[in-house]
């Protein structure tokens, strides 16, 4: 693909820099006086990109830069940079409408209006604004939801041909761990047990240091190593109770 992808702007670069000097014509040529309709910028795959369609693109840029007061060298440089970068925007464009077309990936009138809706809920605009805000902008509103319609095909054919083939490894996943491991672990935590043996308040002394020789041989058995579970799920600990606890 990158050799394909290669070949193909090593090509559209000679065909631009032949249309931009006049090279490429189409349209009717007559024997005495040639008349120039459009040019042939690019050729993408079976497609054709037009002078017409970069100028198109290029228009709503085009006074913002003879408005900067550049002279004549430096506006011309700009202009043919910007068209450069807008020539490879359309083939871009070009490759990811034909790959829609080859996958049969189609938006629904339902689809966008839910993108209206939602873009009107997160910016507050009640359906007048929208239709305000685009006339400024010089669109319709039909015009504005076949811009839409093409973003939601788009994402789309991302979400089909790019995200669904995305597959990630467990290894993967713990290697990245390991090497961002103070992102992920967070602070260092500690677990504080409490154990305890309930007895009435009205208790003697008997039952009393019953409870302390309990408590006793279970401070023994914890020095000894054993898990503080194990001890309370014994039965003849019956009436233990306990406290789990974190200190940070």
């Amino acid at each position: 693909m990158k050799r394909f992808l290669s070949k193909l702007n090593l090509y559209l670069n000679l065909l631009c820099l032949l249309a931009l000097n006049g090279s490429l014509l189409i349209g009717d040529v007559q024997a005495d006086s040639p008349v120039v309709v459009d040019r042939i910028v690019a050729v993408v795959n079976d497609e054709i990109i037009t002078l017409y369609d970069l100028n198109k693109e290029l228009k709503p840029y085009e006074e913002n830069i003879k408005a900067l007061g550049y002279d004549a060298d430096k506006t011309r440089e700009t202009l043919f940079k910007l068209r450069s970068d807008l020539l490879n925007k359309l083939v871009d464009r070009k490759l990811t409408d034909q790959q829609i077309k080859k996958n049969n990936i189609n938006v629904s009138s339902q689809e966008i209006d839910r993108a209206i809706e939602r873009i009107k809920e997160t910016r507050s605009y009640t359906d007048e604004d929208l239709r305000a805000g685009l006339a400024k902008q010089g669109l319709t509103i039909e015009e504005y939801r076949e811009s839409l319609k093409q973003q939601l095909l788009r994402s789309n054919l991302v979400n089909r041909e790019i995200k669904s083939k995305i597959v990630i490894t467990n290894e993967e996943i713990e290697e990245y761990y390991n090497a961002h491991r103070e992102k992920y672990a967070g602070k260092t935590k500690y677990h504080i047990w409490n154990i305890a043996i309930r007895f009435s308040q009205f208790a003697d002394d008997t039952e009393k240091q019953m409870a302390y020789q309990k408590m006793e041989s279970v401070l023994a058995q914890l020095k000894q190593g054993r898990s503080f579970e194990s001890i309370i799920s014994e039965s003849s600990y019956f009436g233990c109770w306990y406290i789990k606890s974190f200190i940070y």
